[in-house]
Formats: C-alpha cells, sequence, structure tokens
C-alpha cells in the first residue's frame, strides 16, 4: 500500500496513507479515497490541491465511512444536493459533510488530517469519528 517514504497514519483504528500523485485519476477527479483491505486505506490528491484542506478532509471522510464500525451514516441519497450536483450521492454527500465537520471542530489544519506535506504545526485536534457526522450537520437548505 505504502511506497517508499510514506508512512500510514492511526485515524480512529485504521490506517491511512497520503499520497501525493502528479495523474493517474479518473478525469476530472483530484482526490480519491482506496480502501486497501481491512481498516486500511490510501487517500490519492493531485499535487496542485495538496493544500486544499476540504478536498483532503473530504477523502479522509471516505475513509472514515468505508471504515465505519457503528450504525450507518444517516445522511441519504440526495442530502448532498445542497453542497451541489456532485454531491447528491450519499457517499459524496457524507464526505463532504466530514469535511465541513472536520473544518468546523478543527480549523484549516492539514497537520490534523495527518498529511506528512503539512506546513502548519496543528492544534493536536482529532479528527471526527464516522458517527459523529449526521444528517444535523448539513447545511440549512
Amino acid at each position: 500500500m505504502a511506497l517508499p517514504g510514506e508512512r500510514g497514519v492511526q485515524i480512529h483504528g485504521s490506517t491511512v496513507v497520503y499520497r501525493l500523485v502528479d495523474g493517474g485519476l479518473p478525469a476530472g477527479i483530484v482526490g480519491q479515497a482506496v480502501p486497501n483491505g481491512p481498516r486500511r486505506c490510501l487517500v490519492k490528491v493531485l499535487r496542485p490541491y495538496q493544500n486544499n484542506v476540504m478536498l483532503v478532509a473530504h477523502e479522509l471522510g471516505h475513509c472514515m465511512d468505508f471504515q465505519r464500525l457503528g450504525p450507518p451514516t444517516d445522511i441519504r441519497e440526495g442530502d448532498g444536493c445542497v453542497y451541489g450536483p456532485y454531491f447528491c450521492g450519499r457517499m459524496e454527500g457524507y464526505a463532504q459533510t466530514y469535511a465541513r465537520v472536520y473544518v468546523r471542530k478543527c480549523g484549516p489544519s492539514l497537520a490534523d488530517l495527518g498529511v506528512w506535506w503539512a506546513t502548519d504545526e496543528g492544534t493536536g485536534c482529532v479528527p471526527p469519528r464516522a458517527e459523529e457526522v449526521t444528517r444535523a450537520d448539513l447545511p440549512d437548505n
């Protein structure tokens, strides 16, 4: 899963490996989360977007959703449409809501997400658990 020089970070019992890429993602996609075995996830981010906290947090949200141990989310198909058409699917709506909750809780810190390229110091804030993100966190319509 990890390339030489990469390391996984532990987030709520899951190993997350962050990777900067120069291509190789589906057309129009700038970040991607790929489950890679039980409790393991690879997050790929296109290099020009590496400092976009919402994008990186969104991809971590997918990882947390994939690895969910508790009850399924109450975020449903169509809920994420409040963010735009791309987010209408349940998984994309959940991940975008996770990113919003992360920024509200931890601020714009890449370090607190565990990325190795972060230039900020972080605050020691722990990203939300999957079950902490619910329909109540969606913006008002």
